[in-house]
């Protein structure tokens, strides 16, 4: 999200080839919304990251409740709207047959 958002390869590579400081500033994180597919222990951690940035976070997962995003402190929406809204999408479940073939909405973008 930092490389997105401010740039950090490429004023890594400025600085190292001997510019000036930071000439790009991008936007802020804190407002932006990060959407999560999968709120299990990387997904709950992840979580934790947006929230320190000031993100609004928002979550879907097929087996995932209202309640369990509750108590991770982030919103429970459809994976529609979690296309819909998010600034950011962290996809952070297992590869697993289960979810061969599973795919984002064709509305989204």
């Amino acid at each position: 999200m930092l490389e997105l958002t401010r740039h950090i390869g490429y004023e890594n590579a400025r600085l190292k080839a001997g510019e000036t400081w930071q000439r790009t500033i991008g936007p802020e994180l804190e407002g932006l919304t990060l959407g999560i597919l999968g709120l299990g222990k990387l997904g709950t951690r992840t979580t934790k990251i947006g929230q320190a940035f000031g993100m609004r976070v928002i979550a879907w997962s097929q087996n995932l409740t209202p309640e369990k995003c509750k108590e991770a402190g982030v919103d429970y929406v459809s994976k529609e709207d979690l296309f819909r809204q998010a600034d950011f999408i962290s996809i952070t479940w297992c590869c697993r047959s289960a979810r061969a073939g599973w795919s984002a909405p064709r509305s989204s973008a």
